[in-house]
């Protein structure tokens, strides 16, 4: 570590854990493939939320400068194989539950609960969305009036998008959680790479990324050390809380 000229990061630490035991190469493999794939899906956020703060890969990896400046290098020396590889893989899958597809938007605005959310909005603090609600509403019973104005299909794209954001942003890290055990069958994206990887570690990602946005007492219901893999073990309370404070230190996404 003396002899580097850049920080000895989480990526470098998983790289080299694996230089000395084969037995984890499969980690290391995994990662490489699923950041690319992750990363590709997370530049779709903003096209719901094009009025939030940056969810892409850029905030992925600002989370993961945040741990590594928290931990420090001689604590991410320290790191099991599985908890560096939890570390990165939900600073890349915590806010995947932003990234809509039409299919499930589309699913949703017929269903009452967000129908009730529409109607809850009128009366709502936040006045963008109440504006929102109210034009859509009103839009909904002058469609068939000839003097209605002539720029509705705009301002019908900006106030579907405020919508269809607040709705889901309150739901997204849950939504991660299912994306965590779905993302084959809704992305294309395998995480456990037919196998490589046990499914119970897909679902503690899952797990951990769904805490994200709860409170602090919620992440004590985790296991404080559970089987990693192979012969590893991992610590999900250490994860949740790192994913957290590294979230929460992002002030550079605006």
């Amino acid at each position: 570590m003396d002899n580097l000229t850049t920080p000895y990061s989480l990526e470098r630490h998983l790289q080299a854990l694996c230089a000395q035991d084969g037995s984890f190469d499969n980690l290391l493999a995994t990662w490489s493939l699923n950041k690319r794939s992750c990363a590709e899906g997370l530049k779709t956020v903003a096209q719901n939320f094009p009025h939030y703060s940056v969810h892409d890969d850029r905030h992925s990896e600002t989370i993961l400068s945040n741990m590594e400046m928290l931990l420090g290098e001689k604590r991410i020396a320290v790191l099991s194989p599985t908890d560096t590889w939890l570390l990165l893989q939900v600073a890349y899958l915590h806010d995947f539950g932003m990234a809509l597809l039409y299919e499930r938007v589309e699913s949703v605005w017929g269903d009452e609960d967000f129908q009730d959310y529409l109607k809850e909005l009128r009366e709502s603090f936040n006045p963008s969305l109440k504006e929102a609600s109210l034009y859509l509403n009103a839009l909904h019973e002058n469609l068939g009036n000839k003097d209605f104005e002539k720029s509705w299909p705009l301002k019908v794209r900006r106030y579907t998008t405020q919508v269809i954001a607040g709705y889901f942003r309150g739901k997204h890290a849950d939504l991660s959680a299912a994306y965590a055990e779905q993302m084959k069958t809704c992305w294309g994206i395998d995480l456990t790479h037919s196998g490589l990887i046990p499914g119970r570690l897909i679902k503690l990602i899952g797990r951990i990324s769904s805490l994200h946005t709860r409170d602090t007492k919620e992440v004590l219901e985790l296991d404080y050390r559970t089987d990693g893999y192979g012969a590893d073990y991992a610590h999900p309370r250490f994860i949740a809380e790192m994913l957290r404070l590294g979230d929460l230190l992002d002030a550079d996404s605006g």
